[in-house]
Order: structure tokens, then C-alpha cells, then sequence
């Protein structure tokens, strides 16, 4: 008596193609997570500067300068700048500049000038106008986004 043993073509090709088909699927949802978890860290680490410049404001940080300074955060295309003074100077060699994840970028920015500057001590918004007051960031790829909206207070009131 003879005994075949083995698998036919057809059933390594049947086992082949729906293994590739799987692959496929759980390589297209770890490239969507990682877009969505890009703009959340950009949200993230963009909420923590607006307080740490806040902070040096409301503490009256003075480091370089013998007075309190006001400190703020001016909005470009891809990146942000955090800088010390009540306006912004792009000759300041003390600015730091943040540049945002890959294919994020702000997409629209209402405040005055595209910054944002907190009072020495109160650290309250400079010139703070309430129809002006959020800013958009897009993730190019995905099109999600989010909008931040600031009171007059320096703080995060929305986040949608």
C-alpha cells in the first residue's frame, strides 16, 4: 500500500496568499497608528511648552537679563519657536526652535502676529483678542486635526 504524504501545490499557494493577505492588512494598520499617534505627540509636546513658557513668565525667569522677562511662542509653517522678551526677534540667539513631526504642520493659526506671548508675573496673554485665540494643527497624511483654543489666562481651554 502507498501513502502520499506532503501538501499539493495548490494548498501551499491557498496558504501563501492568504498569509500575504494578512501581512498586508496588519502593515496598513500599524502605518495608520503611527500618524495618529505622530499628532498626538506633536499636541502633546506643543501643550507642554505653551506651560513651560508660561511658567518662566509667571515666575519672573530671568535668566540672561537682570529683569523678569515675558516669555511666548511664535507659530511658523512647520515648526514653532519658543523665545523670552515681549516680542519676537528672529536675531535672538536664545530662541529654540521646535520642529513638528513628519507631514504635521499648522494649518491655520488665529493669534496676532502667529504668537503668543504670557505677562511677566500673571502670565496672562499679551493682546489677547477672544476670536483669535486657537490654532490648528493637520497631519498632512491622514487629514486628521486638531484644534487648540487658549484663554486669556495662558490656558488650554479646548482640545477638539
Amino acid at each position: 500500500m502507498y501513502l502520499k504524504r506532503g501538501f499539493t501545490v495548490a494548498e501551499l499557494m491557498l496558504t501563501i496568499a492568504i498569509g500575504s493577505i494578512l501581512m498586508t492588512l496588519a502593515t496598513m494598520n500599524l502605518f495608520g497608528s503611527k500618524a495618529r499617534t505622530s499628532l498626538s505627540t506633536t499636541v502633546d509636546i506643543l501643550m507642554t511648552d505653551l506651560n513651560h513658557q508660561q511658567l518662566k513668565a509667571m515666575v519672573g525667569d530671568s535668566t540672561l537679563s537682570s529683569n523678569p522677562q515675558s516669555y511666548g511662542i511664535r507659530f511658523n509653517q512647520n515648526t514653532y519657536e519658543l523665545f523670552r522678551d515681549v516680542s519676537y526677534s528672529s536675531s535672538d540667539g536664545h530662541n529654540f526652535t521646535v520642529n513638528l513631526g513628519d507631514n504635521i504642520s499648522f494649518n491655520q493659526t488665529t493669534f496676532p502676529d502667529s504668537q503668543l506671548i504670557f505677562a511677566t508675573l500673571s502670565g496672562e496673554l499679551l493682546g489677547f483678542n477672544p476670536s483669535s485665540n486657537s490654532v490648528i494643527i493637520r497631519d498632512q497624511i491622514t487629514g486628521e486635526q486638531k484644534t487648540i483654543v487658549i484663554n486669556r489666562f495662558g490656558v488650554i481651554s479646548e482640545i477638539n
